[in-house]
């Protein structure tokens, strides 16, 4: 099958739902209002009082305390009738409009909704009611009047039996969702204005109703939200283009482009990947102004189908909100950096610190909590996480939860720049496509993700954490298969053909994994509490023999700690201890392999327990080579040992 009728087969089902429009609905209403002799005692009327006036505001108590509600069709109206004589009568108007009804749903606390269309003769519109509105005759007529010219003015009684009308019509059942992107129970992608349900296109109706499998859906989000959803693309771009589009970003951006790109497809399929990992990386772009960090940002998510407006850093209920809004699509955070300056405003890092390393990393739910039980709000860990800031953040429990991007390295080749520009739709198709094919290739993307991180260890490369192995392969694998997706699509074998492609990618990716490594453990505070003690062994502020010592075995140099003694000498040497106790050292201690364990082991004439440390341990990162060097102290190897 050519490319051209594999795009014609997979838009030939799109149309427009004509849902809440029906006729049949329309007449549903007329005949569940009139019975046939109303039909004919109507028409009798129409011949008898062609010329009737009837009046909008009666004063009589009888004339509205009739029961029987009609319908004027013509002119859309309900009205009773009120008897003028032996065998003649007048309409009543007890509205300007007319209701059709359309759907049902349940709000939040499960309060039971109802759809309605008003129509007069000069206006139409889709307005929801809750039960507590429709029932009193006061509320409802404020509800119309407030939602355009609607008035009612009739009675109770009189709504009671438009009730009635309305809960024995065959309404359909609505589901408000309240994010876009992937619905995984419902296996689409659902947008405010269209849907794709795997390879077919559904647009949303008038009223943003979108029919899928015969159900309803409706995309209820803020209409202020900053991610605008660009429009679906029909007509696909040609073979040259898509070629070019990426050819442009590898000059601009060199193999951080396949590593953004990867994060872009592998959030479209992050739900498959978290049931193996149980986490997800961010993507963190980070380098001086004026280096291209913001238009990087900008271009990679056009293939997440949406236009991002970069604004200041959200507070940490916008991040819950946030990330519960966008489902497999990135959640963007500009100027996430640190600021020790207060005039800069919000340090996004150390205000959401904890919640992204416990919520956003683990895809574990947000809960904004109340001594109410029955108020507790949960916010669902839907979408992905991109940094963005001039300073990388010295916070090394992000960074290693991180793939890495330099903006500094983002080369500003003028002719890429246009054509990236020109081809300004490709981007959006790209990720429309991918979105909607996304069943096809996430065994793909699942099956190369553990090819890879073999491949790692193949080579050698288990000396790098596994973390940050996980996070490289999530994003090559993801890569890896959205081209596979894309040359399945040109029927042939563009990307990634040349095997010398993938073992470029993969000694720049072991280059920046071991980086990323260097940056988690040198900038860790447990290597800053080291460093201190080595320091202060320098100062004898610690004493060999009473709080420290050392020994030589087979080669091998070992360091014992006295953790109340070197914990309290650290406490009072810092004017702000990072750690509030030994117990805290410890626990971040013995993520390192150079800690052995916590041992019985007397140091001195007290001390009974120590920890256990290979200061020789080829792994140890530089500062740690049989002793420990201080930044004070550049060029001086501190010994533990004389």
């Amino acid at each position: 099958m050519n490319r051209e009728n594999k795009v014609a087969t997979e838009t030939k089902s799109r149309k427009k739902s004509k849902v809440g429009r029906s006729i049949g609905l329309y007449n549903d209403v007329m005949v569940g209002i009139e019975d046939s002799s109303a039909r004919n005692e109507h028409e009798n009327i129409q011949q008898n009082n062609r010329k009737l006036q009837f009046d909008l505001y009666p004063t009589g108590e009888s004339i509205l305390n009739s029961d029987c509600l009609r319908i004027n069709k013509e002119k859309k109206y309900y009205y009773v009738r009120v008897k003028t004589g032996e065998n003649t009568y007048k309409e009543n108007p007890i509205s300007n409009f007319i209701v059709v009804p359309l759907y049902t749903t349940k709000r939040q606390g499960g309060k039971q909704i109802y759809i309605l269309k008003l129509i007069s003769d000069s206006q139409t519109k889709v307005v929801e009611f809750d039960g507590e509105t429709l029932a009193i005759h006061t509320a409802f007529k404020k509800h119309c009047m407030n939602n355009g010219r609607f008035n009612w003015f009739g009675k109770q009684t009189n709504l009671d039996s438009l009730i009635n009308m309305i809960l024995k019509s065959p309404m359909k059942e609505l589901e408000f969702i309240s994010y876009m992107g992937r619905n995984e129970k419902e296996d689409i992608w659902i947008f405010p204005s269209h849907a794709y349900c795997r390879d077919k296109v559904i647009f949303a109706d008038e009223d943003g109703i979108i029919a899928v499998n015969g159900k309803y859906f409706k995309v209820d989000i803020d209409k202020d939200d900053e991610y605008r959803i660009h429009p679906h693309i029909d007509k696909a771009p040609t073979k040259e283009d898509l070629v070019t589009y990426f050819k442009c970003l590898k000059l601009l951006y060199g193999q951080y482009s396949y590593l953004a790109f990867g994060y872009i497809a592998g959030t479209m399929n992050v739900d498959s990947i978290v049931k193996e990992t149980d986490y997800f990386p961010f993507l963190y772009l980070y380098g001086k102004h004026g280096q291209g960090k913001s238009t990087a940002v900008k271009e990679f998510t056009k293939m997440a189908g949406i236009n991002v407006s970069l604004n200041t850093p959200p507070s940490l209920d916008s991040l819950r909100k946030g990330m519960s809004r966008k489902s497999s699509m990135p959640f963007v955070v500009d100027e996430a950096e640190n600021k020790n300056d207060s005039s800069k405003g919000m340090d996004f890092i150390k205000t959401c610190s904890d919640s992204l390393k416990n919520n956003v990393y683990m895809r574990q739910d947000f809960i904004r909590g109340h001594i109410d039980e029955s108020t507790i709000i949960r916010f669902p860990v839907k979408a992905t996480l991109m940094l963005s800031g001039e300073v990388l953040t010295s916070v090394p429990s992000i960074i290693q939860r991180s793939v890495l991007f330099d903006a500094s390295k983002i080369s500003f080749n003028e002719e890429a720049i246009r054509k990236v520009k020109a081809l300004k739709e490709v981007p959006y198709w790209v990720g429309q496509y991918l979105m909607r094919t996304s069943y096809r290739w996430k065994h793909n993307f699942l099956r190369l993700y553990h090819e890879i991180l073999d491949y790692f260890s193949s080579r050698g490369w288990s000396n790098i954490h596994i973390r940050i192995r996980s996070h490289y392969a999530m994003f090559l694998a993801s890569a890896f298969a959205a081209f596979a997706q894309l040359n399945d699509f040109l029927e042939d074998e563009i990307f990634f053909s040349n095997p010398e492609d993938r073992i470029e990618i993969y000694q720049f990716v072991y280059q920046e994994m071991k980086e990323t490594q260097q940056l988690t453990i040198e900038d860790h505070p447990t290597m800053d509490f080291l460093r201190k003690i080595g320091l202060l062994a320098k100062k004898g502020q610690l004493q060999n023999n009473s709080d420290y010592k050392c020994v030589i075995e087979d080669g091998s140099t070992y360091l014992y700690l006295a953790p109340s003694n070197t914990y309290e000498a650290y406490r009072m040497s810092e004017r702000v201890p990072f750690y509030p106790s030994s117990n805290k050292v410890v626990k971040d201690l013995q993520t390192y392999s150079f800690f052995i364990r916590s041992v019985k082991h007397r140091i001195g004439t007290s001390n009974p327990r120590a920890w256990l440390i290979q200061l020789s341990d080829p792994g140890n990162p530089e500062s740690i080579k049989d002793g420990i060097v201080h930044p004070e102290l550049p060029d001086t190897m501190i010994y533990f040992y004389k």
